[in-house]
């Protein structure tokens, strides 16, 4: 049963996607929620307060718990294999968070919050930032010789999700709805584009 915070939740991310961060106010996402102007208080402390909940408990549970398992997938299965896997979690991380990430910077004090709440979370769960979490199992399978000696794991990570999120960015701009068979498309020629730079080299016959 849906609960009314979590109706509130995703009323404030509907309103803010399809309407704008202007039109998000704590009236228009009640009367979304279809509650009472003052109930969105009884849950939140304040607008704020409700931006900062919808990443913290919609956005980004599965794509930390997607980059959570990653230190206990070292030496198993295939570096591309998990690769695409983390690339089609983090996409649709992407697709949801573009409005929501543009909105943050319209308005500073979200923004402040926004960081301050991550800050919070990353040392009460030990979450790290994306990309040196990826980078740190990159350099582990390189130890194991599944990564290639001279890759750069820092540089891969980096591009990997930037690569994600201005492909999702871009998407969003002109209105493309996500295609699954694209995205698929776009995932495995991202991996395999870094996995030319990744992959070990064979021993030269020469």
């Amino acid at each position: 049963m849906t609960t009314t915070r979590q109706r509130l939740l995703d009323a404030a991310e509907r309103v803010i996607r399809t309407k704008g961060l202007a039109a998000a106010s704590t009236r228009e996402i009640a009367r979304e929620a279809g509650c009472a102007d003052g109930t969105l208080y009884n849950h939140f402390a304040d607008r704020a307060d409700l931006f900062v909940a919808i990443f913290l408990e919609k956005l980004l549970p599965d794509y930390w718990d997607a980059l959570s398992k990653l230190p206990y997938r070292i030496g198993e299965g295939t570096v591309q294999a998990h690769l695409e896997e983390l690339a089609q979690i983090a996409l649709a991380f992407y697709y949801k968070a573009a409005p929501m990430r543009a909105a943050l910077f319209a308005e500073p004090e979200l923004l402040e919050r926004y960081r301050e709440a991550l800050k919070s979370q990353a040392q009460n769960r030990k979450q790290e930032r994306p990309a040196p979490v990826l980078a740190a199992y990159l350099r582990a399978e390189q130890r194991l010789g599944r990564v290639a000696a001279q890759a750069n794991p820092a540089i891969a990570a980096e591009a990997f999700f930037g690569t994600c999120a201005s492909y999702a960015l871009r998407q969003c701009f002109f209105g493309e709805p996500p295609n699954p068979e694209a995205d698929r498309q776009f995932v495995q020629e991202l991996v395999r584009s870094l996995m030319e730079g990744l992959s070990p080299r064979e021993p030269s016959s020469d």
